[in-house]
């Protein structure tokens, strides 16, 4: 008396059927079941969550005896599919399984084919602003680091980092949502909505609490059966951080007067370097400088950059503009070689000091 193997499945299963062979009864009938990922709609409540579902193979007797027969089951690569003593197959990566029944003498197989590996977009870590940072710039490029992903790029599409800024939980006053698509290691994101041609300007002397998280924006994945889609779950969010803007009366003009030496600046340099890869990402120094010129000058537009008695911009020079020293700017020296620094060169004649 033979048997065959079959599937019991309601959702996404469909079956092709197998090449005859490798038998050890010439009765037996085999089927291929593809596995594919299951979409939460398509199967209704009994999905808990967008993940391999459970298929449940069968082993009954190929001559129509009623019954079926008590299987021993086992499988042939249980890094892509698994088998439990009841029958059911758990796939775990992509790939391809031989699921075996065996009942007495006689064992009946049938390839399982995983489609898609189990898909997670892992949640970003922000990064800058934190813990209270009180921000001058009221259009910030806001960071985060990476989150990882889990599964194939083909399978997971274009992450995009999308962020939200508030001014209160309860309720929850969203005063910006933005995103941007993943960059490598960590992502730079401006205060720019979805369909804006412009950045989204930060209110003085305000709190603020942000978050972040990953997902795909609708860029579907190729998963089977049949040119099937689904899309991706967005990850979870992050994390609250908060930051705060600056009072109004400490920026611009109104910024207290420094002078001299000017406050000692040397993490707006860090931070920038950081920010724009330098130096090794290839940026030039110039860039760096004029950078950083310019987010100082956010915060106190005396500063500004150094235009030397040879009629040239400086390179790697900032300066602060100040009635003293006859004049001439009190210059700051930011780099060395391909090293930031911040190297107090003072009055330096025949320098003049200009906008950045």
């Amino acid at each position: 008396m033979g048997f065959c193997v079959c599937f019991c499945a309601d959702c996404l299963w469909f079956y092709e059927p197998a090449q005859e062979s490798d038998y050890s009864h010439p009765n037996i009938n085999q089927y291929s079941r593809v596995a594919v990922f299951i979409d939460r709609e398509s199967c209704g409540s009994n999905v808990a969550s967008r993940e391999y579902r459970a298929l449940t193979v069968t082993a009954t007797y190929a001559d129509g005896t009623k019954g079926t027969p008590l299987a021993t089951w086992g499988t042939n690569d249980a890094s892509v599919a698994t088998v439990n003593s009841s029958g059911v197959v758990t796939g775990l990566s992509r790939g391809a399984a031989r699921i075996t029944a065996s009942v007495g003498d006689y064992s009946a197989s049938t390839n399982i084919t995983v489609a898609s590996s189990k898909v997670v977009i892992g949640t970003p870590t922000p990064s800058w602003p934190i813990a209270g940072r009180v921000l001058r710039d009221f259009t910030p490029h806001f960071t985060v680091i990476n989150g990882t992903n889990t599964g194939t790029a083909a399978d997971i599409g274009t992450v995009y980092y999308e962020i939200q800024v508030v001014t209160s939980f309860t309720p929850l006053v969203v005063v910006v949502t933005a995103s941007t698509q993943a960059g490598t290691g960590s992502t730079r994101i401006a205060l720019r909505p979805a369909g804006s041609a412009y950045e989204r300007t930060l209110t003085a002397s305000t709190t603020y609490h942000w978050r972040a998280r990953g997902r795909n924006y609708g860029s579907k994945t190729h998963f089977a059966p049949g040119g099937t889609v689904i899309e991706v779950d967005a990850s979870p969010w992050s994390n609250w951080y908060m930051f705060k803007t600056a009072d109004v009366e400490a920026l611009g003009a109104n910024a207290p007067y420094n002078c001299c030496p000017p406050a000692n600046r040397f993490s707006v340099v860090q931070r920038v370097a950081a920010e724009i890869g330098y130096p090794w990402s290839g940026v030039d120094v110039r860039t760096l400088t004029q950078k950083v010129a310019e987010e100082l000058y956010v915060e106190d537009n005396r500063w500004g950059r150094v235009v030397r008695h040879s009629g040239t911009l400086g390179r790697d020079e900032i300066a602060y503009k100040t009635s003293l020293g006859s004049g001439y700017p009190y210059v700051i020296d930011i780099v060395s070689g391909t090293t930031i620094k911040w190297d107090v060169e003072g009055f330096k004649s025949g320098n003049t000091w200009v906008q950045p």
